[in-house]
């Protein structure tokens, strides 16, 4: 048996919802761990989502703070073209910038957002790719594909995670 065979679940392993075991090796080895996510015949997209949307939520967070602090300062982004307006429009403008300077607008929905967003994405391309399948003669089940999408998004792990640190290092 070589190391390849030996990383194939059995089928008489059991279901278990959180595959937290999956997640380094799907970065070390992707080609082997890919092969072993798609023997399982369980669900198994719970895990990488989970991890992805903590991320994006996480994201989202540090995203409001740096907002936040701008408009505590008294940093407004204003539109093109905002000299352009009327007094009254400006004033309009600043106070409803002033007004959505809370928790739910910096924090709350922005994370909302994000955990929306992956489930969204994850989704979409999932059945986006067991339609294409099915088209091109595949007899794969839906939850294979979801699956394999779900532990496909991971590397977007790394990637909040660079603009995370990135967030809170730099100014």
């Amino acid at each position: 048996m070589n190391g390849e065979d030996d990383l194939l679940l059995s089928t008489s392993e059991p279901n278990r919802a959180w595959r937290f075991d999956l997640v380094l090796p799907m970065f070390l080895r992707p080609r082997a761990t890919l092969a072993r996510i798609v023997g399982n015949q369980h669900a198994t997209w719970r895990t990488p989502l989970f991890l992805i949307m903590l991320a994006a939520v996480g994201n989202a967070v540090v995203a409001g703070s740096i907002k936040a602090a701008a408009a505590a300062a008294g940093q407004i982004t204003f539109p093109p073209g905002f000299e352009f307006y009327t007094p009254e429009q400006q004033a309009q403008f600043q106070q409803a910038a002033t007004a959505t300077n809370n928790t739910t607008f910096n924090y709350l929905l922005p994370a909302l957002g994000a955990a929306i967003g992956v489930l969204f994405v994850w989704f979409l391309v999932g059945l986006s790719m067991h339609l294409l399948q099915t088209l091109l003669g595949g007899r794969g089940t839906s939850r294979a594909t979801l699956n394999i999408a779900a532990w496909s998004f991971l590397p977007m792990l790394l990637r909040y995670g660079v603009q995370i640190v990135v967030m809170l290092t730099s100014d």
